[in-house]
């Protein structure tokens, strides 16, 4: 792009809404992909993201009582990285507050502690080691899923 023919031109330039992170200029008669400096931010994040992180960071300033004169890329990245981060944080809060519930509740449930042998038959082998054989099927856990950001 730093190319003196090219310099301080127009041409026509494109990109994904649906990934920001890039975009594509047409030079010489070519589709040229351009990344942008804050691909790591930008990449996989929608035009509808980036317009709503926008007015949140519009809507902070003005909260502070004061106004964003130029809104570039690095502001905007900066922002999406610490709400990003701030996501982050609260969705594993949010992960260990279930576990937490769920330890309770089982806890309830069960009366005995989680390693007890006695529902187990022991057996002793020739190397005078216990064996240990379940009574009970181990359940499967097949069907269950986790979701793509655990």
């Amino acid at each position: 792009m730093y190319r003196p023919d090219i310099l301080g031109t127009h041409v026509p330039v494109r990109y994904d809404p649906f990934n920001v992170g890039i975009a594509y200029a047409y030079l010489d008669k070519l589709w040229v992909r351009c990344t942008s400096e804050h691909y790591t931010t930008f990449h996989n994040r929608t035009e509808q993201e980036l317009q709503i992180a926008r007015e949140e960071l519009v809507a902070s300033y003005r909260e502070r009582g004061r106004e964003i004169r130029t809104l570039n890329a690095r502001l905007l990245a900066d922002f999406l990285e610490r709400t990003t981060t701030s996501e982050r944080l609260l969705r594993q809060r949010q992960c260990d507050d279930t576990m937490q519930e769920l330890r309770s509740s089982l806890a309830g449930q069960l009366q005995t502690p989680f390693l007890n042998t006695t529902s187990h038959e022991t057996d002793v082998n020739q190397d005078n080691l216990p064996a240990i054989h379940d009574t009970a099927p181990t359940p499967s856990y097949t069907h269950l899923t986790l979701p793509d950001d655990f």
